[in-house]
């Protein structure tokens, strides 16, 4: 399980967490963790996410660690499909045989 980052919750905790804004390049292959949520609907690192179908992140690890992508989805390969929906140049780490055979 990944440790989220802790966010400020001076003011109440922030709804979800800030998506990063443009599509990786192709060089940059990233990982695919399931965010774990409370019954309260909050991660481990204080964001709320309200409950429902599981959630993924997509991230890149230590070397860029401002590139971070979510979505909803039953499971892995679910999540896999709707993230290179969103970004079809995504690459993932060790899922090459996912995305040969689920396109």
């Amino acid at each position: 399980m990944r440790k989220m980052p802790e966010v400020n919750c001076s003011r109440g905790a922030p709804k979800g967490r800030y998506e990063c804004a443009y599509p990786p390049t192709d060089d940059i292959k990233l990982h695919i963790a399931e965010v774990v949520i409370s019954n309260d609907g909050y991660d481990n690192g204080g964001a709320y996410w309200g409950t429902g179908e599981r959630l993924f992140m997509a991230h890149a690890g230590c070397d860029y660690p401002d590139i971070e992508y979510y979505t909803r989805a039953r499971n892995k390969i679910e999540a896999v499909k709707n993230f290179k929906n969103r970004h079809p140049t995504m690459v993932f780490r060790n899922y090459k045989w996912l995305e040969e055979t689920n396109g």
